[in-house]
């Protein structure tokens, strides 16, 4: 059988697979890779998984989510935080790409359209050509600092009238923040076409959640804001994440999600995790710091990005293959060549525990190119 033959979508014989799978954790390199945070969890969630209470757990049950005290706990502390009730609009999930396969499953047949930016979460993209719909960009041009255009954004959703708008917030890889007037204004004129807006807040987590779009739920009907445990809460290997859905959409995302889609552990985690949000504000302000250190010490061009986000994008002209050559030097970043729109010259960096030790592998590797840069010229 020729397998070209089968069902099989033609997207999947292009290409190679998603970039993470190439990049697993080497001990002998700073990690600036994986979206994740480099200090852990709280340590209250370490002690949490040591206990194995099955008498609280009752791994032998299927998990209740709608009702389950994570619930109530996140919907306590939106309100806490920003005063706005989410009550009955919480949706709990295995991770925050479990949240983006229930919209897509929820909006997009074959030959639909997601209007997005370029850059953006990769693996998002391969989402929506899995779904059979055409994924179409507003690209983010290098040349201006990758700098978000709200304008261009609005004149492509007016002009394609979508089925969806996908907006990761903030930037994956960029790290840059979208204010909330300028997502509502987005979800505004996307509404007039029917079009429903989600952003993805995978990252949103370092930030306060007074700026988060979720705050917008109450008031704009076509809007989904989709967050995760797996990066500022140091959870990635337990999967949790969860949605926070206007009113009008959350009957139609329930009838798509999975039952029990989140286990009774990562509920019982992520809410020692959000009950222990003291350590978060800690490493906020490490990451903060060392992002801060670094861009003030690296000679390359940095990407529009904003201070509180845990990545960024850096472009270096003098090395047409910057992630291979700091790789050689020590540090695993994320390849410029895994985003639309972006080439081997430029590289995502998630800031590390320890800044000082990417500056100095960083500088390290300009020294040596000025070394060999000299020497060829002398020796010509």
């Amino acid at each position: 059988m020729d397998i070209r033959d089968t069902g099989i979508r033609e997207h999947l014989f292009r290409g190679d697979s998603p970039s993470y799978l190439k990049n697993e954790k080497d001990d002998n390199l700073i990690d600036c890779y994986h979206g994740i945070n480099p200090y852990g969890p709280a340590p209250e969630v370490e002690e949490a998984l040591k206990k194995h209470d099955n008498d609280k757990l009752k791994l032998h049950q299927y998990p209740i989510h709608r009702k389950s005290e994570l619930v109530e706990a996140l919907t306590d502390r939106w309100m806490r935080d920003t005063g706005e009730d989410f009550e009955g609009r919480i949706r709990v999930a295995s991770g925050a790409k479990n949240v983006l396969e229930n919209v897509n499953g929820m909006l997009l047949d074959r030959g639909d359209t997601v209007v997005g930016l370029a850059p953006q979460y990769s693996n998002y993209v391969r989402m929506v050509e899995a779904q059979g719909g055409e994924y179409d960009p507003v690209r983010l041009k290098p040349d201006e600092g990758m700098q978000f255009s709200a304008t261009r954004l609005i004149n492509r959703i007016e002009e394609r009238k979508p089925e969806l708008v996908y907006i990761d917030n903030p930037n994956n890889p960029t790290g840059q923040f979208i204010r909330r007037k300028t997502i509502s204004e987005i979800a505004e004129v996307a509404e007039k076409s029917g079009t429903i807006v989600m952003v993805d807040e995978a990252y949103g987590g370092f930030l306060d959640r007074g700026r988060s779009a979720a705050t917008l739920t109450d008031y704009r009907d076509n809007l989904i804001v989709v967050r995760s445990f797996s990066k500022a809460h140091g959870l990635a290997g337990v999967r949790s994440g969860y949605a926070v859905i206007s009113e009008k959409l959350v009957e139609f995302y329930d009838k798509v999600r999975t039952p029990y889609k989140m286990s009774t552990l990562a509920i019982e985690l992520s809410k020692t995790a959000l009950d222990n949000e003291y350590h978060l504000d800690e490493t906020r302000k490490k990451m903060e710091t060392g992002k801060k250190r670094i861009m003030d010490s690296v000679d390359c061009e940095i990407m529009e990005t904003h201070e509180g986000s845990p990545i960024m994008t850096l472009r270096d002209r003098e090395f047409e293959d910057l992630w291979g050559e700091l790789k050689k030097a020590g540090v695993l970043t994320n390849n410029g060549e895994n985003f639309q729109g972006l080439d081997s010259s430029f590289v995502r960096v998630r800031i590390p525990r320890n800044a000082g030790q990417f500056i100095m592998a960083y500088n390290k590797l300009k020294n040596q190119e000025t070394v060999e840069t000299k020497t060829w010229e002398r020796n010509r």
